[in-house]
């Protein structure tokens, strides 16, 4: 049980670290960019009654050697946009085709896990910056369902720039760093690419790095990949995480 709970408590972190935190915003530091980079404002601005599905997947290992165990998770995540107010949107998520595989004594939990996260939904306001300020969470939430993305700078960026935000979850505050790779070219459209790592020294002794895709039209994300390793409660755990919009 106590590495069930550990299971839990990692991923409903990493759904903050991923993007539904509250934050303090750092500054912005810029490097020289090619002529033909422009520099862009991200915003969240979806429409109301858009709904917004992903193809994600979610790979645990904890521990080594004879102690370790793993799970693997594949879902569709649904993010419906429910209600658009001035600088604010209210997003329910939830997740459906859910398949949950394990081994070790997470392959018991596996079947448990699975109904969790398919009768469960997570209902969040967002701002502007893509940064929750109301929320439940459920065991969608706890998944990390829908939260594969960054908090937005406060100010234009381009490739080469960088942001910080210290993200809160559980008691525990972990800085992360963000910077702006450069637009790229997904499904036809402008999308900003941004990597984000975490601070050497953060309590989860978590290292990515994360990289995600965002629409520079709408602030809605395309696309999210990365690996994450760390410990917690004395055990070391590897995340490879995926989330691409259908």
């Amino acid at each position: 049980m106590r590495r069930f709970s550990l299971l839990l408590s990692t991923s409903a972190l990493l759904s903050t670290l991923i993007g539904c935190g509250t934050s303090e915003s750092g500054g912005i530091a810029g490097t020289a960019a090619p002529p033909a980079e422009r520099a862009v404002t991200l915003r969240l601005q979806p429409k109301e009654g858009e709904t917004h599905t992903y193809d994600a997947t979610m790979k645990m290992t904890l521990g080594a050697g004879e102690q370790e165990m793993g799970l693997d998770v594949k879902m569709e995540v649904v993010r419906d946009v429910t209600k658009v107010e001035p600088g604010k949107f209210t997003i329910k998520e939830s997740a459906r085709n859910v398949e949950v595989s394990g081994t070790g004594m997470l392959g018991a939990m596996a079947e448990q896990m699975k109904n969790n996260l398919q009768s469960s939904t997570a209902t969040r306001v967002y701002d502007e910056r893509n940064k929750m300020i109301e929320g439940d969470d459920g065991a969608a939430a706890a998944a990390g369902a829908g939260n594969f993305t960054a908090i937005y700078p406060e100010k234009p960026v381009k490739a080469g720039d960088t942001w910080s935000d210290t993200l809160s979850a559980q008691g525990t505050d972990i800085k992360v760093n963000y910077k702006a790779e450069g637009i790229e070219q997904i499904a036809g459209k402008d999308a900003m690419k941004i990597t984000m790592d975490f601070e050497p020294d953060n309590a989860m002794k978590f290292k990515g790095p994360l990289t995600f895709w965002v629409d520079v039209e709408s602030g809605i994300p395309h696309r999210a990949e990365g690996t994450i390793t760390g410990e917690q409660q004395g055990q070391t755990i590897k995340i490879e995480l995926s989330m691409r919009k259908k």
